[in-house]
Parts: structure tokens; sequence; C-alpha cells
């Protein structure tokens, strides 16, 4: 993930223009210019492979053949991620939108945000056909991240360092992507939705790492590493 280089607001690389201000993604427009690089270089491969199994006749054409088809598999091999997420983009299409706004008002309205995340993160949902539920998704995407860590938190009574400061990382962009994101929710029931997702995060933080309402509030002014240290103090119950 980047940042937008002029009003700051998280990007991932498929985005290449920022969504909320227009500026160019420059890092995303050079990732999708790769792409159809290696797509071109794969096209071009795949048509000397049948140009050359056309051709050979001798006994070591096989051979030939093979090598090449092996080539062409390298070639592929960065264009799978890719290629997957554009056959679930087709995937989705037999679905209409309202019945897409349907299940994203299901998983909603039942409090099933990772459901969400992974509903419109599986399917390469866009802001450009879903710019209502877009600002939720990314609140969705943060809030999941740290349900993630959690579940790696504690073993056997013991902290483990690296899921605590993974946690608290996620943390710090949930409180960042709320800035970027609420803020542009305009329709009421979506600002309901949000309010909801805030609640359920406090909660967690209150339950799962036994923040205060105090705690809550001045993180905005603290860094990760300060916010681990919080935690830790208050997972250790000191005051």
């Amino acid at each position: 993930m980047v940042n937008c280089k002029n009003c700051g607001a998280p990007l991932s690389l498929d985005q290449a223009t920022c969504p909320y201000c227009g500026t160019e993604n420059k890092e995303a427009i050079e990732h999708i210019k790769k792409l159809k690089s290696l797509e071109k270089t794969y096209r071009n491969a795949q048509k000397e492979v049948s140009e050359e199994v056309f051709r050979s006749r001798r006994s070591y054409g096989p051979l030939i053949v093979l090598v090449i088809v092996l080539l062409v598999n390298l070639i592929m091999l960065p264009l799978h991620g890719a290629s997957y997420e554009f056959a679930e983009r087709i995937n989705v299409q037999k679905y209409s939108i309202e019945e897409i706004n349907a299940k994203l008002d299901e998983y909603l309205e039942n409090g099933k945000y990772a459901q969400l995340h992974e509903f419109m993160d599986h399917y390469d949902l866009r802001y450009s056909d879903f710019p209502d539920y877009y600002p939720l998704f990314n609140l969705c995407t943060d809030y999941t991240r740290i349900l993630d860590y959690m579940s790696d938190f504690r073993y056997d009574a013991e902290y483990y360092t690296d899921p605590l400061v993974k946690a608290c990382e996620a943390i710090k962009d949930y409180q960042d992507e709320h800035k970027y994101n609420v803020k542009r929710i305009e329709k009421e029931r979506f600002k309901r939705y949000a309010q909801e997702i805030d609640a359920e995060y406090e909660l967690v933080l209150k339950t799962f790492f036994k923040f205060t309402d105090e705690d809550i509030a001045s993180m905005d002014e603290l860094t990760s590493a300060e916010l681990v240290v919080l935690a830790t103090r208050r997972l250790n119950n000191e005051e």
C-alpha cells in the first residue's frame, strides 16, 4: 500500500488515481505498465510456441517445443495473480449491481464486517462502482487486520511481541483511515454503519487490550511504538 502524494490517503497498486482528490498514483501506473508489458511478452511467446509446433518436423522438434513451453510458463508466473483477480471480476459480473448491493447491505445490517471486507476484496469491487460502500470497506480492512493479529496474539498465556506490534500498527492505520473515509460519507445510513463499526472496534480495544476511554481518545497523538508500550502496560495490568 502507498499513500497519495497530494492528500496522503492510503492507496493500493491497482488505483491509478486517488479516489479522494484525483491525483495520479505514479507507483500504480508503473505497476500497471509492467503487467501490460509482461502480458505482451507472454502473448508473443505464445505465438512463437504455436509457430514452432507447426514448423517442427525433426527428431529434436519436441525438445525445442518443450523448452519454449517452459519459458512461457516462467513468463506467466508474474501474471498469475493478476489473471486470478481478473477472473474473479468476470465471475462477479453474473450478479447484478442490485444483488451485490443487497449482499453488502446484509453484511452491514448483521454486523458482519469481516465478511464485508472479504466479499469486496475477493471480487475486487472498485470505488468507482461502489463509492458508498468503499469508505466502510477501508475501515473494515484495518478492523479485520486487528482481529487477525489478535488471533495470533496469545499462546499459553504468553504474549508474542510481533503480533502485538502488528496489531498496534493496524490500530493506527484504522485511526488514519477514519480521518480520510468517514468525513466522505454523505448518506445517513452509511454514517450509522460507520458508527457501528467504530463502536465494535472500540469494544475490541477495551475487551482485548484493556484500553480505557481516555486511551482511545489519545491514540491519534501516539506513535505506533508508544501504542505498543501502552498496550503492554494495560495487558500487564499496570497503571
